[in-house]
């Protein structure tokens, strides 16, 4: 939060995005508000995770509450973009990343309720492969690798859960394939991904990484060139918080992100939460990182949710650690009463 805010006040208040993808004038606040406003949420929900105040019951409500939210948004831009493209089924739905960034609470909507979580996940499905929006899908299939690894890996598998499994995951290989199968669009992209990589996008990487690679100024190539200019360099924002924040905030900014990536993926590690609240935690983390990668990660304040999933969950095992240490700071069989004469 230091860092981004310093380069912020440290930054020009235009920027201006006029060759390649040349998304035009643009505000560095812009940026600036996003990633702060993604940032301060963890703060927010680990003060809450501490205090208590949430149960998995009211996460249980919220995650059914941001599935819902996620839809609409989805429908909304689908149809926008259907007048837009004159009712022309060819086309990219960004609210598929507001569907994906849902998925780590189908875990605890699982616990629950099976039925419920089974019916959003078929639904997240939909969604994700009609949007075409192929970092959402790679969400979608990392998220998926995943806890189906991780359930292996930590629980007991009796012959009839092992072939649950195998019949969960080829109904959603087979479903997913369907889907794939059904949308020309997508199948065409996917191709055309296949054939000349990731476009412009490939493009840009390169000459971003190039232009920080090169830098002469040792003040730019450790501290970066200010808020949002990718935006001068490239024409449009780098997609890859990687590769924004080496530009903007340089080799320093890059270190204290990968810092930030770490130190999270310890604390998931080490706590000692229910199965199921951990399995939350890593798919927020895979989530994160996906976004981090292949679109926005701390630039975007709809992220904002994967984080307050970890704050609350990573900071609640440490409350009831502390309320017994507080309540109950020797045994109980040890206390003795003495009687007042």
């Amino acid at each position: 939060v230091v860092t981004l805010s310093f380069t912020f006040l440290l930054s020009p208040p235009i920027v201006h995005g006029t060759i390649n993808e040349a998304i035009g004038e643009i505000s560095t606040f812009m940026q600036f508000k996003e990633s702060i406003s993604f940032s301060l949420t963890y703060f927010i929900a680990c003060y809450v995770g501490k205090n208590g105040t949430i149960s998995n019951k009211q996460l249980f409500y919220f995650g059914i509450a941001f599935f819902l939210l996620s839809f609409l948004k989805f429908k909304y831009t689908g149809i926008t973009l259907e007048q837009e493209n004159d009712g022309s089924i060819g086309f990219t739905n960004n609210a598929a990343y507001d569907v994906a960034i849902t998925l780590p609470f189908l875990a605890i909507i699982f616990k629950r309720s099976k039925l419920i979580a089974g019916f959003l996940l078929v639904l997240s499905i939909t969604l994700i492969m009609l949007g075409a929006k192929r970092g959402a899908i790679v969400c979608l299939i990392t998220i998926a690798l995943f806890v189906i690894i991780y359930y292996l890996k930590n629980t007991k598998i009796s012959l009839t859960k092992y072939l649950t499994v195998i019949l969960i995951i080829c109904s959603i290989g087979w479903y997913v394939n369907m889907s794939y199968q059904s949308n020309e669009y997508l199948m065409h992209r996917i191709e055309k991904t296949s054939q000349v990589g990731i476009g412009g996008r490939e493009v840009a990487y390169t000459m971003l990484f190039d232009h920080w690679n090169r830098e002469q100024d040792p003040i730019a190539f450790f501290f970066g060139n200010g808020t949002a200019q990718t935006i001068n360099i490239w024409g449009n924002y780098a997609h890859n918080d990687w590769l924004e924040l080496l530009i903007d905030n340089g080799f320093m900014g890059f270190i204290i992100y990968l810092l930030l990536f770490l130190l999270t993926f310890r604390e998931i590690r080490r706590s000692e939460l229910e199965h199921m609240e951990k399995v939350t935690c890593y798919c927020a983390f895979i989530t994160w990182f996906c976004r981090a990668a292949f679109s926005m990660g701390y630039t975007s304040f709809t992220n904002a949710i994967l984080l307050i999933l970890l704050g609350l969950l990573l900071n609640r095992e440490e409350v009831s650690e502390n309320e017994e240490e507080y309540l109950v700071p020797y045994p109980i069989k040890d206390c003795k009463i003495e009687e007042t004469k």
